[in-house]
C-alpha cells in the first residue's frame, strides 16, 4: 500500500506543475494579445481610411470632370458649380466626417464668348479629408485636402 501511495504522491506534483504552467501560458497569451491588439486596430482603421481617401479622390476627379465639361459646353461658372455639387452628392461629408458639406470649386477659367480652336476651360474641385485612425502618432496631419484640376477644349 505504501508503494502505491508514494506513486500517487509523486504523480500529484507533476499535475500541479502542469497546472501552473498552463496558467502561465494563459497570462503570456493575454499579454501578447494586449500588445498585438492596438497594432491590429490601427491597421484595420488604416485600411478603412485608405478606402475612404481613394473614394474621395475618385469622386473629386469625377466632379471636376463634370464641372469642366459644363464650362466647355458654354455654361456659366455658377451652373458649373451646381453641376459639380450634383455629380458627387455627400462626398464632402463622407470625406470630412461631416465637417464639410459641399465641394469647393476654385480656379475657374470659363470659355470665351467665341472660343478659338485652342480655347480651354478649367477648374479645380477640392474637399477636406479627415482621418478616422489616430494618424497624429505617425506624424501625419489630421486633415488633408483632396483636389483635382480638369481641363477641356471649349466647344465653339
Amino acid at each position: 500500500m505504501q508503494h502505491q501511495h508514494r506513486e500517487h504522491r509523486s504523480a500529484r506534483p507533476h499535475v500541479a506543475r502542469a497546472g501552473r504552467a498552463l496558467r502561465g501560458d494563459r497570462g503570456a497569451a493575454a499579454l501578447e494579445f494586449a500588445i498585438v491588439l492596438p497594432v491590429l486596430v490601427l491597421v484595420i482603421f488604416g485600411l478603412i481610411d485608405f478606402g475612404r481617401l481613394l473614394t474621395a479622390q475618385i469622386g473629386v476627379t469625377a466632379a471636376s470632370r463634370e464641372g469642366v465639361r459644363a464650362l466647355a459646353l458654354g455654361r456659366t461658372q455658377a451652373q458649373a458649380s451646381t453641376v459639380v455639387q450634383a455629380s458627387s452628392p455627400n462626398l464632402s461629408s463622407l470625406a470630412s466626417l461631416g465637417k464639410t458639406t459641399s465641394l469647393t470649386v476654385s480656379q475657374v477659367s470659363a470659355c470665351p464668348t467665341t472660343p478659338g480652336p485652342t480655347s480651354m476651360a478649367s477648374l479645380t474641385v477640392s474637399t477636406n479629408f479627415s482621418w478616422v485612425a489616430p494618424v497624429s502618432i505617425l506624424s501625419i496631419s489630421a486633415d488633408r485636402t483632396v483636389a483635382s484640376t480638369s481641363q477641356m477644349l471649349c466647344v465653339g
